[in-house]
């Protein structure tokens, strides 16, 4: 049985960032075609900066992409530019796409820590092939900083975890900061709405919110994709 729990996530400050679009980018390994040097021209708080840094002549063991990702991270935190969550979450995060034919449809997916399990245990049912040279790319990163900047794309069966989504966020409201314009060249952008369920939080009528749904994903979960999504349904 998988097992799941809350943590505290770490966003930009609303504060400090008032427009989410001119820091976040693509996942890392579609950062190509001259989206980097975009990036890193709209903002100097660019999380391409982290994901997919630009190599610079003479890096070395101390002086290289990892490295330097750690550093901005760090200094970030500092400078109030990253803020990090008072309280362990579960994120609930709602895209809704339009259709050409003009119907609308919603995919529910949660962003959780997630704890890890031997293979054989068969808890989590295995992604196609995969190289080995993004892998020990990821694999430096998060070494080096020792932050996950992206999320395992894992599918689960069934409406029953739905259902207890939709219960948790009943009467909570949808979190303001959601970027204002695409990050990429998205043909058809999803609107996106965001909930952070946490202990102690309250809906509309002051019911306190439990921390996290009570019961885990009682079924298998296929790891269906890389470094870029969360935990999303497949009914």
């Amino acid at each position: 049985m998988a097992t799941i729990r809350p943590f505290k996530g770490v966003r930009y400050n609303p504060d400090k960032i008032d427009d989410l679009s001119a820091v976040i980018s693509q996942p890392y390994d579609r950062v190509r075609h001259g989206l980097q040097d975009k990036y890193y021209a709209q903002s100097r708080y660019s999380i391409v900066r982290i994901i997919k840094g630009k190599e610079q002549a003479g890096d070395d063991e101390k002086n290289n992409v990892y490295t330097r990702a750690r550093d901005y991270f760090n200094a970030w935190l500092q400078q109030g530019i990253l803020m990090r969550e008072d309280r362990p979450a579960l994120y609930i995060l709602h895209q809704t796409v339009t259709l050409p034919d003009g119907s609308k449809h919603t995919r529910q997916g949660m962003i959780a820590a997630f704890e890890l399990a031997r293979f054989d245990e068969g808890i989590v049912l295995p992604h196609e092939r995969t190289l080995s040279g993004p892998k020990v790319d990821r694999l430096n990163l998060l070494r080096t900083t020792e932050v996950n900047f992206g999320h395992i794309f894992m599918l689960y069966p069934g409406n029953h975890i739905n259902e207890l989504l939709g219960q948790a966020i009943a009467g909570l409201r949808d979190s303001p900061q959601l970027p204002r314009r695409d990050a990429g060249q998205v043909p058809r952008r999803p609107v996106q709405r965001r909930f952070q369920l946490s202990h102690g939080h309250s809906g509309q009528h002051g019911r306190s919110r439990p921390r996290h749904p009570t019961h885990p994903p009682p079924d298998p979960l296929l790891h269906q994709d890389g470094y870029n999504s969360g935990a999303r349904d497949i009914h």
